[in-house]
């Protein structure tokens, strides 16, 4: 076996000397003195940091957030800077372009551009407007402006297909004085290291564990996830989507914008293009958070998960998954491995919203998702509604469901309102009163049923032409 590496700009770097636990955006900058790429928000916000990578797979490149990559996450991968894109010299058309057109004022955040539209360009001969704007979305600039570097995407003109690039190759362990990094193949593998060491982190994409200061006396033990083939596998089986635990949000989005379209809506604000191509859906549940995007939405479509524990596998559905604030019943070394979402019926109608601060790149205040069954004559016959925001963990209102179940949709919104104020308590935080996130779940259950009662109306107010 070689010794670990990464394909930088199409040049084979040997990595084996460098700390593991350093950020790949550090490594970058300081020992490669690649200095394009930059530091601004440190935690995958502003897009200065970004660099196209190669898909665990293989396959075309993808933007992420350098700051949010651990060098020993990476090993194996292709990784492209700005530097690799154009030069001085020769420039990108990208490049030229942004020039020529206005495209850019200081240049701190330019890079960052011309790594998300390379991306885009890559995968999209002809963007839509719409395919721009979430292109740009995880890219913050703050004195060109976008109008100028969207008008200038339009005027591109040359050929931005970059090559397909192959699968990570296998690695080593490696271990420096601040942290080691295991690379099982096997899910059992992966348990083992984890029963056998102390101070173990399950790792696939880490966009929240690596915002996360561990301490260098705690002298972390990383187990990489993403290595293990039967948890990079998305597919249709008996009328279920089975997610693997390391699949991307990314690689998600064509199966849900198939079967279940709002859900793609959610994940799409979820997060940019750069953390969509890192995060998972299984480290979104192991987060545990009560204002976690996936959540409302699989717990309302009778979603389960699959957990290896103590040598086997066990199914739990998602509504049983939290036990409390940051806490799940899973034992410190379990690993969830996929995730089993079964396909509505035809006549289930399913709804999910979030409600933050900003349209894009938030964390909710609150949010819902509902799977709901009527007739012909538009009365309930079931239904499953589960809220984010409004306790210290996810939560499914029963008490709501049995009182809409049997209701005409028409006549329902009395009712609705007066049972989902009873039968909530939200906290107060930096994001919402309580009363605040209660008016809010108020809003979004007769949002649900104004749905219901006229499948064309248009509620939401970023739709307007």
């Amino acid at each position: 076996m070689k010794k670990n590496h990464i394909i930088l700009n199409d040049n084979e770097i040997d990595i084996s000397k460098s700390d593991p636990n350093s950020s790949l955006l550090d490594w970058i900058r300081l020992e490669k003195q690649l200095h394009g790429t930059k530091e601004g928000c440190a935690e995958g916000d502003c897009g200065a940091c970004s660099i196209l990578l190669s898909p665990v797979n293989g396959g075309k490149l993808r933007p992420a957030n350098s700051c949010l990559l651990k060098l020993g996450q990476v090993v194996g991968s292709s990784v492209y800077t700005v530097e690799g894109l154009g030069s001085k010299k020769l420039p990108s058309p990208i490049q030229n372009t942004l020039t020529k057109y206005g495209g850019s004022q200081c240049g701190f955040c330019t890079p960052g551009f011309v790594i998300a539209i390379t991306s885009l360009l890559n995968h999209k001969e002809k963007p839509t407007e719409m395919d721009i704007h979430d292109a740009l979305a995880g890219n913050l600039c703050r004195c060109t402006g976008y109008r100028s570097i969207v008008e200038a995407i339009k005027k591109i003109d040359g050929d931005i297909h970059l090559p397909e690039c192959s699968k990570w190759s296998k690695c080593m362990n490696s271990k420096s004085e601040t942290a080691s990094f295991f690379y099982p193949v096997s899910v059992e593998e992966a348990y083992e290291l984890s029963y056998k060491n102390d101070n173990t982190f399950y790792l696939s994409g880490g966009t929240d564990l690596n915002l996360i200061e561990i301490s260098p006396s705690i002298k972390p033990n990383y187990i990489l996830l993403n290595r293990i083939p039967s948890l990079n596998t998305i597919y249709e089986k008996n009328n279920e989507i089975h997610i693997g635990a390391s699949v991307t949000l990314e690689d998600t989005l064509p199966y849900f914008e198939k079967f279940f379209p709002p859900f793609a809506e959610i994940i799409r604000r979820f997060g940019s293009s750069q953390i969509r191509s890192q995060a998972t859906i299984a480290g979104n549940l192991c987060t545990a958070s009560p204002i976690g995007d996936t959540a409302p939405s699989l717990m309302a479509l009778g979603a389960s998960v699959e957990i290896f524990s103590n040598k086997k596998f066990k199914y739990l559905a998602v509504e049983d998954l939290f036990t409390d604030y940051r806490k799940t019943v899973l034992n410190p070394n379990d690993i969830i491995t996929s995730i089993i979402i079964p396909l509505p019926e035809n006549e289930k109608f399913y709804y999910a919203w979030k409600v933050s601060k900003r349209h894009d790149q938030d964390i909710s205040t609150t949010s819902i998702g509902a799977l709901v069954n009527i007739n012909k004559n538009k009365v309930i016959q079931s239904c499953r509604i589960c809220f984010g925001g409004l306790s210290s963990t996810p939560l499914r209102n029963r008490k709501l469901e049995d009182t809409l179940i049997g209701k005409d949709i028409n006549f329902a919104m009395d009712e609705a309102e007066r049972v989902t104020k009873k039968t909530i308590k939200p906290l107060s935080d930096l994001r919402g009163s309580s009363d605040y996130r209660a008016d809010l779940a108020v809003g979004l259950v007769k949002r649900l049923l104004l749905s219901l009662s006229n499948q064309k109306l248009n509620l939401e107010v970023t739709r307007v032409q």
